[in-house]
């Protein structure tokens, strides 16, 4: 076993505390329409996953995303206030920013747009952790996660080989351009994103 059932359990504990806590900071901010179909899940990457991960990268001594926390927000217009909130809700939880990804701005396969923040623990055994664990958030707006939904059933699933570098990446990048045209455009219609949406074009 990569990590043991009781690093797991402490990892469940402080995801389930992580979420909740996002969960009120979020509340606290967002306008009441926003705050409605706000999400925050999590999960604990599966021994297989890492494992099958470890087989084909040999750099890989820390489970960046061991911890995985996936926060979607209504549209592009609060994805920044989004990472700031995540990011002081981070300081104060123990938690140093080890490398940030705005796949806003270069979009990931398929065009998926999100913004993945890695963290690594400053004193992960005081929470019955190792060095070895570390916790990804990801931020992502409700057309994005639609699109991600798609990506991952067409693309990392059942036909990954056969369509990788096919027709579904084409379309699923038109679907993604769509959407973010969308997203976009309905953030335009909240005064709360109107002036941060402009920053994330």
């Amino acid at each position: 076993m990569i990590l043991s059932s009781a690093i797991r359990q402490s990892a469940d504990v402080f995801a389930n505390r992580a979420v909740e806590e996002l969960l009120a900071h979020f509340a606290a901010t967002l306008p009441p329409a926003a705050r409605e179909e706000l999400s925050i899940s999590k999960r604990l990457k599966s021994e297989n996953s890492i494992s099958a991960k470890m087989q084909r990268r040999r750099d890989y001594t820390v489970v960046n995303d061991f911890i995985g926390i996936r926060i979607v927000v209504l549209h592009v217009g609060l994805v920044t206030n989004a990472v700031a909130m995540v990011k002081a809700w981070a300081e104060s939880s123990g938690l140093i920013l080890h490398e940030q990804d705005d796949r806003f701005q270069t979009p990931g396969l398929a065009m998926y747009r999100s913004v993945h923040l890695d963290f690594r623990f400053l004193n992960p055994e005081r929470l019955g952790l190792t060095p070895r664990c570390g916790i990804e958030i990801q931020i992502t707006t409700f057309l994005q996660r639609f699109h991600e939904v798609f990506s991952h059933a067409l693309l990392y699933k059942e036909y990954a080989d056969a369509n990788a570098n096919g027709p579904i990446v084409e379309r699923l990048t038109l679907l993604s351009e769509q959407l973010a045209s969308i997203d976009y455009f309905a953030s335009e219609l909240l005064p709360s994103g109107s002036a941060l949406a402009d920053k994330r074009r």
